[in-house]
């Protein structure tokens, strides 16, 4: 295959994403617009849940976090009010999850203290804003991973981490627990997160 070739693959393998993305995000905003709560004051939704700027101002969201790549969450009329944040990363075992926790965990705790509500979503809400929730509850509440994910499923039944994302959130599990054991804090204060 030449360099035209490969590079005119490449132009409609992106544009067949695109178009996939779409209709995925359409069908979430049609079918899936409803956030739910996990623990006190933290949401779990999908992109369609985000755009329903409405109804999360009936919930009394103050805050969103958008874990996932791709197209913004609200168009700029329908996203004021809301102190967004956004971490890319796709949805795929391979991705380094573990390498926005701090940021999300931040971002969540410093909202929750400021007494705000916060939206975490993705594209499905189910695998990306799922672990990050587990990972706020376990950090926060002292949750193992499977009582976190048994309290998300208990109202998003579909929440469901890829087995790369469930392996990060084994591994923290076992990190905190010998924390705990080691009597070293579990919570570093870190500077406030910027938001996006």
């Amino acid at each position: 295959m030449d360099e035209t070739s490969s590079s005119a693959k490449a132009t409609r393998d992106a544009k067949v994403r695109a178009l996939f993305t779409a209709l995925l995000t359409a069908r979430s905003v049609r079918e899936d617009a409803t956030a739910v709560e996990v623990t006190e004051g933290v949401y779990v939704g999908s992109v369609g849940a985000a755009r329903n700027a409405r109804e999360l101002r009936r919930m009394g969201v103050t805050h969103v976090l958008a874990v996932c790549d791709g197209a913004p969450a609200f168009s700029d009329d329908e996203g004021n009010g809301f102190i967004r944040a956004t971490r890319a990363v796709k949805d795929s075992p391979e991705a380094p999850i573990e390498e926005t926790f701090d940021f999300c965990y931040d971002f969540i705790r410093d909202a929750r203290a400021s007494g705000g509500r916060v939206l975490v979503h993705c594209f499905q809400g189910k695998s990306r804003s799922a672990t990050i929730c587990a990972m706020y509850m376990m950090r926060s509440l002292g949750m193992s991973y499977d009582e976190a994910l048994e309290k998300i499923r208990a109202v998003r039944p579909c929440a469901r981490p890829n087995s790369g994302f469930e392996k990060r959130l084994r591994a923290l599990e076992k990190a905190l627990a010998e924390r705990a054991r080691d009597g070293s804090p579990s919570k570093r204060r870190r500077r406030s997160p910027e938001i996006a």
